[in-house]
């Protein structure tokens, strides 16, 4: 898609599939490995449909940003097929959501505001690593903005995440 750029139109179309058929989710998860032990934070952007054109059209919008999106069918035997579009590395989803926040409304758009703070914030210390024994270096307003996070869906923090 030779320099294509995403029109109002297919902001506005995007925003709306991560609405209403999409989920932004911030998901924490016990890391241990070289260097590393602690928690660790994963995210995704998803967009799940039975109908193929419907996510291929959202992996065309995700690409004007050249952002390369995860594309994948989960096989329901009797049932349609369900296609995925997912966005998961962070500095794609700082990219991403900025633009896809002003069309968002409701629960998902204070969710997605509060995850571009917490990854601006990540991305800024991008290279820097802890020198305590490998635990996490996020700092408390990283934690801070991890649990309002978690409190827009309801969900705490799992025990011992906080020092």
């Amino acid at each position: 898609m030779d320099n294509q750029q995403a029109t109002d139109y297919d902001i506005g179309y995007l925003a709306a599939m991560l609405e209403g058929e999409g989920t932004i989710a911030l998901n924490l998860r016990n890391k241990s490995a070289a260097k590393w032990n602690g928690f660790g934070i994963d995210l995704q952007l998803t967009i799940a449909n039975t109908d193929a054109g419907i996510i291929q059209k959202c992996v065309r919008i995700v690409r004007t940003f050249g952002i390369e999106p995860r594309v994948f069918c989960y096989e329901r035997g009797e049932w349609k097929d369900c296609w995925h579009v997912s966005v998961a590395r962070f500095a794609d989803a700082a990219r991403l959501l900025p633009v896809l926040i002003p069309h968002l409304g409701g629960d998902k758009k204070h969710k997605a505001e509060l995850i571009v703070e917490f990854l601006q914030r990540r991305l800024a210390r991008k290279g820097q690593r802890s020198v305590n024994g490998g635990a996490a270096w996020y700092d408390d307003k990283d934690w801070q903005l991890v649990q309002e996070i978690y409190a827009t869906t309801g969900k705490k923090l799992p025990p011992g995440v906080l020092r």
